[in-house]
């Protein structure tokens, strides 16, 4: 019997005269808890509580009396006690050994690349995913809830037979890289690869199948060129105007 405090005590105690705690008195132990200690190869003993004791000094030479192992224990129970209170061997998944191998493995053979040239008589699948906005404090938990629900249908889809393509990019641009580049004198561009480098570095911890080869920032010339190129012939055939 191992008492962990007031509550430990409930079942054991209940509020007449005498007070051992906050609401609480010991009634009498039930008899068949009587009876196993008087048995010789495993005698326990509960302590008494003085009036001076404070109920959780009494709780913890209680848990003493009650577990630990006295001379006159048979040498079979003791060693039942002893395994018992050995730590148990983990059967927990080995994150450390098993996640680091494999994605080191993929990172080096480019597992899920989607190839230049694909068959083209299988379907075709696009697993695209919203792209993070960079911060430097990194991925939030809403993130890998997200992501993870796509990565499963790409995986899915792969061993279905399709050609997925299934990329990773960063919004990179907005207000919150100027500020910080305004309060620190840093060039945004500098704060913004550091902090692309940071969630490539978590993304890929996490073990998603991208295709890093198809990696693209919203910061990069060779992207946003594009979406300029794009804007000004919305603007040059009057579809783009300030209402």
């Amino acid at each position: 019997m191992v008492l962990t405090g007031a509550r430990g005590l409930e079942g054991l105690c209940r509020p007449p005269s005498t007070l051992v705690g906050p609401g609480l008195a010991c009634r009498p132990l039930p008899r068949p808890f009587q009876a196993a200690t008087k048995q010789p190869h495993n005698p326990i003993r509960t302590p008494a509580r003085t009036d001076g004791a404070s109920l959780a000094s009494w709780v913890a030479r209680v848990n003493v009396a009650t577990v630990a192992p006295t001379t006159q224990q048979d040498p079979a129970v003791a060693a039942a006690a002893l395994s018992q209170s050995q730590p148990p061997v983990s059967t927990a998944y080995p994150f450390p050994e098993i996640e680091q191998k494999w994605q080191a493995h993929w990172a080096a053979h480019k597992t899920f690349r989607t190839p230049d040239k694909v068959d083209t008589s299988k379907p075709k699948y696009y697993v695209l995913d919203m792209f993070p906005y960079p911060s430097g404090s990194g991925l939030h938990v809403g993130h890998p809830e997200g992501y993870t629900a796509t990565d499963i249908m790409a995986r899915y889809k792969r061993m279905r037979g399709f050609n997925v393509l299934h990329p990773m990019g960063w919004d990179a641009f907005g207000l919150p890289a100027e500020q910080y580049a305004i309060q620190t004198g840093t060039h945004p561009r500098v704060t913004t690869e550091l902090n692309i480098n940071r969630f490539r570095q978590q993304l890929q911890m996490l073990g998603f199948s991208y295709d890093w080869d198809r990696e693209l920032a919203t910061t990069d010339p060779e992207y946003f060129k594009w979406t300029q190129w794009i804007f000004l012939q919305l603007f040059n055939r009057g579809l783009a105007y300030q209402a």
